[in-house]
């Protein structure tokens, strides 16, 4: 057994002799020089341009704030009418039951009347405050500032509902979207009717929630529209919140495409046509364009934007990688 140790001990010695600890060293960055691919491109002959019958135009920057889209409908005006109407009934009997509960104490304090008289005309006369003050309640948990307090400017919004000349809007922002502050400015925009917003004259949270699309909804008042809102048309607002504006680029609806759940589009660089990722903020008044943003390093002013035949473009560049063209 003591030899047994004797011979352990030995190959132990022996080990750590021609086998050193292993000296950690701290670890390096090592440099490469690899480059990171240039992103998706079609390089085309003349012959296949011209088949192809691309135009492009010069990339132009834009300056906008950002804005959030809500999609909603207008409104059907009669319950807000109906209580107007409620409230205008309602205040004219305040008026009658506090001016008989006037003349009945000036009359007791003659003894020309009695404590009863008295009595019932102030029990009428807290009756119908109370109603009044009921009504006022009601119209703000509905409607909040989109109903006015004023009497005769209730009355002005009241005819121009009924004449056609204004109405009202309730919008909802996509699920995710938030707006911290009320916006500043509001746009509304119909199907078909695209390229003639119409600006809302006020704006204000909406004091419901839709239960489908659990978001932040507001109601929006449009004046003088050059064409009539009528109940149950589906509208698209623009909200504006507060903020600084957004340096982007005005990119052409004809030139974006949807692709892979993404959204581009496509630089010709001299007969090769660079597919480049945006984003797309909101739509430019006036215009047939969007605002939108890129990467800075891959977009600048001037640059050539493919605006007639992008689609046949990301053909070709599917069918150069034997693809397909899943465009959206």
């Amino acid at each position: 057994m003591i030899a047994g140790l004797i011979v352990i001990f030995t190959f132990r010695m022996v080990s750590a002799q021609t086998n050193p600890p292993v000296e950690v060293l701290p670890k390096q960055e090592v440099e490469t020089t690899e480059t990171l691919p240039e992103g998706y491109s079609v390089t085309l002959e003349p012959e296949q341009v011209e088949l192809l019958a691309l135009a492009t135009t010069s990339l132009r920057a834009a300056h906008l704030k950002i804005r959030l889209a809500a999609y909603g409908s207008v409104l059907d005006p009669t319950p807000l009418l109906m209580l107007d109407g409620d409230l205008a009934s309602a205040s004219a009997a305040l008026a009658v039951s506090q001016a008989e509960y006037d003349r009945t104490r000036t009359l007791v304090a003659s003894n020309d009347a009695s404590i009863r008289t008295e009595q019932a005309a102030r029990a009428q006369y807290l009756t119908d405050q109370i109603r009044v003050e009921g009504l006022r309640r009601s119209a703000l948990l509905q409607w909040d500032k989109m109903f006015p307090e004023d009497e005769a400017e209730r009355g002005r919004l009241a005819q121009s509902l009924l004449a056609g000349t204004s109405a009202l809007a309730r919008v909802d922002l996509l699920p995710g979207d938030t707006l911290a502050e009320t916006p500043t400015d509001v746009s509304i925009s119909v199907i078909g009717r695209d390229t003639t917003p119409i600006a809302a004259t006020q704006v204000t949270p909406a004091t419901t929630t839709d239960p489908r699309a659990q978001s932040q909804s507001y109601l929006v008042r449009i004046d003088g529209a050059p064409f009539s809102l009528r109940p149950g048309m589906a509208v698209t607002a623009w909200l504006t919140p507060p903020g600084e504006p957004v340096d982007g680029f005005a990119i052409p609806r004809s030139a974006i495409l949807r692709h892979d759940g993404r959204t581009w589009i496509y630089l010709d660089a001299g007969g090769t046509f660079l597919r480049r990722p945006i984003k797309l903020l909101s739509p430019l008044d006036g215009t047939d364009a969007w605002l939108a943003i890129g990467d800075h390093s891959e977009l600048r002013e001037g640059d050539a934007l493919v605006v007639t035949g992008a689609a046949s473009l990301l053909s070709e560049e599917m069918r150069s990688l034997g693809g397909t063209d899943d465009e959206e």
